[in-house]
């Protein structure tokens, strides 16, 4: 049966040409319908002796979505263009390495897809002429950061599968070291062992931050079209981090011209004078986005760090639950503050796309945060109970 899901919260279509360039639209309103079906390879064969089945592991996953992009002053038009155009390069598009990409926002899933043969669909009424309407029907050929089948080879695919988050291991036994190649990539510098806290003050001396993380004279901001929302704060560990960092430990690092991380980013941001609506947004986040790789090392790391050294980062798996080093609101936060980056960049001239791309992997990892640590809250109650019940059964021995 499909599993159908009709309070998705937001969506993106990504199209990425072979040469490169990127365009991208957020659904301005939530589908009303959001299917998706995943198939399996399997064919039940029929014997005198009884049945059997051949079963060669899982299918194409068939994906649908139904709605409209609403109102808006305009604004529901000009997103429904913005939809239609997006198709439409893509289907004109046969350039080698071109591909479509859907990212569900709300469940952290994002897939490379091609249209169904029915391709996007456009649909009004004279009930609601004001509305335009869509069926897009789409089937995911596998997830984003997995290899292109035909460019990959037996050393490639044992570097992606089995996780949406680039450079994963293959069954990775934990969230650290799932998401551990990411952060080392993002990291890169070409002073080894430098760690971002060191030069974090030269960075962030226009980011003061009270002690609850709030950051000082800088107001929430709104993207009302997308119902996003930045809210101008960080963890309340991260204030900490900030206050720590002194002006005399300040890094001059040697970044990598060649290597497009966030940390790079950063820092080109600095250098160009960007817009302070943007770059103090950008620096909370990249700030949160140490204290989250510091926070996954101290609960599942088993080794040293391999980006930073131990007498600033401390030792690995030092701490028993994530929830010493923030809350699951804070970390909602985070991401939502990342998803509304994310529409801002966007937005800008001659932006690169890599960026909000990478972007988009940071707000994926903190939706695997929030689900790790529902889990903890949840075995961390199933022990209670068990020690409650284990000392009510001693208790009433004891009285016989």
């Amino acid at each position: 049966m499909p599993n159908e899901t009709i309070e998705s919260k937001r969506m993106e279509f990504v199209y990425v040409s072979g040469s490169g360039t990127e365009k991208s639209v957020i659904l301005n309103v939530k589908p009303e319908v959001y299917s998706q079906e995943e198939t399996t390879l399997s064919n039940v064969v029929q014997t005198k002796g009884g049945a059997f089945i051949e079963t060669f592991g899982a299918g194409i996953m068939n994906i649908n979505i139904k709605g409209s992009t609403g109102y808006g002053k305009g604004a529901g038009y000009q997103n429904f263009k913005d939809l239609q155009d997006l198709f439409r390069s893509y289907l004109k598009d046969t350039t080698r390495g071109t591909q479509l990409q859907f990212h569900n926002l709300t469940d952290g899933d994002a897939y490379v897809v091609h249209t169904d043969p029915s391709g996007f669909r456009y649909l009004r009424s004279k009930n609601n002429p004001l509305l335009y309407y869509y069926d897009i029907k789409l089937i995911a050929l596998r997830r984003v950061g997995d290899p292109d089948p035909e460019d990959r080879d037996d050393s490639t695919i044992a570097d992606t599968l089995g996780s949406a988050i680039p450079g994963s291991p293959v069954n990775p036994t934990n969230l650290f070291q799932e998401t551990e190649p990411f952060f080392i990539a993002e990291f890169d510098s070409e002073k080894k062992g430098d760690h971002p806290l060191l030069y974090m003050k030269k960075w962030y001396e226009d980011c003061e931050t009270t002690a609850d993380g709030k950051i000082v004279g800088f107001s929430d901001k709104s993207e009302p079209e997308y119902d996003l929302k930045y809210t101008a704060k960080v963890f309340k560990k991260t204030a900490e981090n900030l206050k720590v960092a002194t002006a005399e430990k300040a890094s001059e690092a040697e970044f990598k011209k060649t290597n497009r991380t966030i940390i790079y980013y950063l820092n080109k941001f600095i250098e160009d004078k960007v817009d302070k609506d943007i770059l103090i947004p950008f620096k909370a986040v990249f700030a949160d986005m140490v204290t989250v790789y510091v926070a996954l090392l101290h609960r599942y790391g088993e080794g040293k760090s391999k980006i930073f050294p131990d007498d600033i980062v401390g030792k690995a798996g030092e701490i028993d639950s994530l929830t010493a080093y923030f809350t699951k609101a804070e970390v909602q936060r985070w991401v939502d503050n990342l998803d509304w980056l994310i529409v801002k960049l966007q937005k800008m001239d001659d932006i690169d796309y890599k960026l909000p791309h990478k972007l988009r992997w940071l707000s994926r990892i903190g939706q695997k945060v929030i689900k790790d640590m529902k889990q903890e809250e949840e075995e961390k109650k199933k022990k209670e109970k068990e020690e409650a019940e284990k000392a009510k059964k001693e208790g009433d021995g004891d009285g016989k």
